[in-house]
C-alpha cells in the first residue's frame, strides 16, 4: 500500500513537473513572440517614418523643380508679351500647418470666450470708474468738453458736437487719442491726465479750426460761379462725400460715372488727386474750372476703348514686335478699320500681301478678339488684353526721385511660402541724419499682378526693379527674411520692446504658451516681446487692418535696429554673423555692420505707408480689367477677382509724388 502510494505520488509529481515545464516554455514562447512582434512593429514604424520623410523631401524637391520650371516659363512668356502663370497649385503643395493657427478644442474656445468676457467687463468697469470720478468731471467741464459713451469700452470727448478726443479702455488703462497729435494712456484721471488735456486741446482746437474752414471751402467749390459754369459746359456733376479721414469731391459725367476724384486729407489739410501732387483748397479753387473743362466726359467704356486702342497701336508699332512678325511672315496694320462694333487691325501675310485676319477691339465692351479673313470673330484674346493693361507706360512718366548725396535705400522683405508678405523701404538721409520707413501694401496692383507675388514668380531682382518703378526711389540693397527665421533674428538681439497705441486682441489668432492654448491679447502700452511674440504681433490681422499691421511691423523693425545700435562693435559683429545665417541679403555681414555703425546716431524721422487714406483706392482685379467701377453692379455669378489697391484716378504719378514727400521730408 505504502509502496503503491509512493509510486503514484512520484508519478503525479513528474506529470505536474512536465506540465509546469510546458507552461513555462509556452509562456516564454509567447513572450518571445510578443517581443518579436513588437520589434517588427518598431521596425515597420521606423521604415514608414523614413518613407514618409523621403516622400516629403521628394515632394518638396519636385515642387521646387516645378517652381523653377514655372519661373523659366514665365520668363519666356514675358519675352512673348504674355502675362505670367500664377502657380497657385504649387503653393498649396508647399503649404505647412502653422503652429499658431491650429484649430482650438471646443473646450478651449469656451474658456477663451470666458476670458474675453472677463476682459470686456474689466475694461467696462475701468472706463465707468474713470469717467465717473470727480477729477474727470472737473477736468472735462473746465475745458468745455462733453463726454459721450460709444460702447461699454469706448467714448468720446466733444465740444459743440465736434470730436476732440476718443477714449478706449483696456483691462488696466484708458487710451486717450486726440483728433491730432500723440495719444496718452492713463490708469486714473489725475493731474497727469488733466495736464495732457491742457497741452493737447490747443493743438486740436487750432487743427479743427483750420480743418473746418478747409472742409467748408472744399465742399463749396461746386457752387463757385466759375466752377458751376465749367460743370454745366462739360455736362459734369459734382458729388461731395464726407469721411472720417478725408472729404472727397467726385466729378461725374452725364452717365453718373466717376471721371475724377479729389481728396481733402483731414490730417494734412491739403488736396490730393490734382495733377499728381498736393494743392491747397485756395489754389484748387483757382485751377478747378480749367481742369473741369479739360476732362474727358465720355462714358467709361468709350474712354477704356480709346485707351486700349491707343495702347494697342503703340504696341503694334514697337520695332521688336514688328521684327518678330516679319520673321513669322506677317505684319499688322497700325491704323485700324472702323466697323459698327469693332476697331479692326488687319493682319497681312507678307507672301502675296493678302489679308489673313485681324485683331478686333470691341467698341461696346473693350474686349479683344481674333478675326478671320472675312471679319468673322474666331476667339477672344484675354491674355493679350491683360498684357496691354499690365504694360501701361503711364507709371514711367514721372522721373525718379533725386535723393540726397550719400543717402541709401534698403528694401526690407518678410517672406512666407515664397510670397512677399511684408514690404518696406528704409531710406537714410545723411544730411538730416534720419531714417524714414515706408510700408508698401502687398495688394498694390502693378503691371497686372500684386507686388507680393513678384518675388514668388520672378525673384528679388525683379521685385526691386518694379518697386523702384512704382515709387521712383533708387533701391540700393535688399534684406529678406523668412517668417520663421524672423523669430531667430529678434531673439538674437535679445527681444524687442514696442509701444502699442491701442490694445491688440485677436480672438481668431490662436497661440500656445507653455502647452496652454489661448488667443492673442496685448494691452495698449509698452510690450516686451520675444521672437515668437514679435512674429504674432506682426502677423495679426483679425481685428486690425493691413495698414495698422504695417505700422506694428515698422515698430518692430525699428526696435530691432535700436537694439543692434546699442551694441558694442564686437557684440554687433557677433549678432550680425548669427542673424545673417537666417537672411538672404545683397549685403555681407561686415557691410551690414558698417552701415549700422554709420547710422548709429540717426533718428527715425517718420513712419508712413501707402493706403486708402492718402493716394490709393481699392477695387477688384476683374472689375478693373473690364473697366468697371469698384461699386459696379454685376451678376451674382460674376467673379470680381482679387482684392487689389491702385493709385487714385489710376495715376501712378500720385504715388511717386507722395513717396517723394516722405523721402525728401516736404510733406505738409
Amino acid at each position: 500500500m505504502s509502496s503503491r502510494f509512493s509510486h503514484t505520488t512520484v508519478l503525479l509529481l513528474v506529470v505536474l513537473g512536465l506540465q509546469l515545464v510546458a507552461l513555462v516554455a509556452g509562456g516564454a514562447f509567447i513572450l518571445a513572440r510578443i517581443d518579436g512582434l513588437d520589434q517588427t512593429r518598431i521596425h515597420r514604424q521606423d521604415a514608414l517614418t523614413e518613407e514618409i520623410r523621403n516622400n516629403s523631401e521628394t515632394l518638396e524637391a519636385v515642387v521646387r523643380g516645378l517652381h523653377r520650371s514655372n519661373e523659366e516659363t514665365n520668363e519666356v512668356r514675358e519675352l512673348l508679351g504674355l502675362p505670367p502663370v500664377n502657380p497657385s497649385a504649387l503653393n498649396e503643395l508647399m503649404q505647412r500647418t502653422e503652429p499658431d493657427t491650429q484649430v482650438a478644442h471646443p473646450l478651449t474656445e469656451a474658456i477663451q470666450s470666458l476670458i474675453q468676457r472677463q476682459q470686456r467687463e474689466d475694461s467696462r468697469d475701468l472706463l465707468r470708474s474713470f469717467v465717473g470720478s470727480s477729477d474727470f468731471s472737473d477736468s472735462v467741464k473746465n475745458m468745455g468738453l462733453r463726454y459721450s459713451e460709444r460702447s461699454d469700452t469706448e467714448g468720446v470727448l466733444t465740444r459743440n458736437g465736434t470730436r476732440f478726443f476718443q477714449l478706449q479702455a483696456s483691462a488696466d488703462e484708458v487710451l486717450v487719442s486726440p483728433a491730432i497729435g500723440n495719444a496718452g494712456s492713463f490708469s486714473e484721471p489725475g493731474a497727469s491726465f488733466r495736464s495732457y488735456l491742457e497741452r493737447s486741446i490747443e493743438e486740436v482746437e487750432s487743427h479743427l479750426q483750420q480743418l473746418t474752414q478747409h472742409r467748408q471751402e472744399f465742399t463749396d467749390l461746386p457752387e463757385l460761379p466759375e466752377v458751376r459754369a465749367a460743370l454745366q459746359e462739360r455736362q459734369v456733376s459734382a458729388r461731395v462725400a464726407q469721411g472720417e479721414q478725408s472729404t472727397e469731391l467726385e466729378l461725374l459725367n452725364k452717365f453718373g460715372e466717376s471721371l475724377h476724384t479729389l481728396r481733402l486729407s483731414h490730417e494734412e489739410g491739403a488736396v490730393r488727386g490734382f495733377n499728381s501732387g498736393t494743392v491747397s483748397v485756395e489754389e484748387l479753387s483757382e485751377k478747378l474750372p480749367q481742369f473741369i473743362l479739360q476732362l474727358d466726359n465720355r462714358s467709361r467704356v468709350d474712354r477704356e476703348v480709346s485707351r486700349q486702342r491707343d495702347r494697342l497701336i503703340e504696341l503694334l508699332s514697337e520695332p521688336g514686335l514688328i521684327e518678330q512678325l516679319q520673321q513669322a511672315g506677317a505684319r499688322i496694320e497700325t491704323t485700324p478699320r472702323t466697323t459698327q462694333r469693332h476697331y479692326l487691325f488687319d493682319v497681312i501675310a507678307l507672301a502675296g500681301s493678302r489679308k489673313i485676319g485681324a485683331l478686333g477691339l470691341h467698341r461696346d465692351d473693350a474686349t479683344l478678339r481674333l478675326f478671320d479673313s472675312e471679319d468673322i470673330p474666331i476667339e477672344p484674346l484675354p491674355e493679350l488684353q491683360d498684357h496691354i493693361l499690365s504694360t501701361d507706360s503711364r507709371a514711367n512718366q514721372v522721373p525718379d526721385i533725386s535723393v540726397a548725396d550719400g543717402s541709401r535705400t534698403f528694401l526690407l522683405v518678410g517672406v512666407h511660402e515664397r510670397i512677399a508678405d511684408v514690404v518696406m523701404l528704409a531710406h537714410t538721409n545723411p544730411h538730416k541724419q534720419s531714417i524714414s520707413i515706408l510700408s508698401i501694401p502687398r495688394d498694390l496692383f502693378y503691371r497686372g499682378r500684386r507686388v507680393n507675388t513678384v518675388y514668388q514668380v520672378y525673384g528679388v531682382d525683379r521685385l526691386m526693379r518694379e518697386l523702384q518703378e512704382v515709387t521712383g526711389v533708387p533701391i540700393d540693397d535688399y534684406i529678406m527674411v523668412d517668417m520663421y527665421a524672423f523669430i531667430d533674428v529678434v531673439d538674437a538681439v535679445g527681444g524687442v520692446t514696442i509701444e502699442l497705441e491701442e490694445p491688440l486682441h485677436d480672438p481668431k489668432f490662436l497661440v500656445r504658451n507653455e502647452g496652454v492654448w489661448t488667443t492673442l491679447a496685448y494691452d495698449a502700452g509698452s510690450q516686451e516681446l520675444s521672437g515668437i511674440e514679435a512674429l504674432r504681433v506682426a502677423r495679426s490681422r483679425g481685428t486690425s487692418s493691413d495698414f495698422e499691421r504695417s505700422h506694428r511691423q515698422q515698430q518692430i523693425v525699428e526696435a530691432v535696429l535700436d537694439s543692434m545700435r546699442t551694441m558694442s562693435p564686437n557684440q554687433l559683429q557677433q549678432a550680425a554673423r548669427s542673424i545673417f545665417r537666417h537672411l538672404d541679403s545683397s549685403l555681407s555681414p561686415i557691410a551690414a555692420v558698417n552701415y549700422l555703425l554709420r547710422y548709429k546716431d540717426y533718428g527715425f524721422e517718420r513712419r508712413d505707408g501707402l493706403d486708402t487714406s492718402n493716394v490709393l483706392y481699392h477695387t477688384y482685379s476683374n472689375l478693373y480689367f473690364q473697366g468697371k467701377a469698384p461699386d459696379a453692379e454685376v451678376d451674382e455669378d460674376f467673379n470680381k477677382g482679387a482684392w487689389i489697391l491702385l493709385p487714385i484716378n489710376d495715376d501712378w504719378n500720385e504715388v511717386r509724388t507722395y513717396v517723394q514727400s516722405i523721402i525728401l521730408g516736404d510733406r505738409s
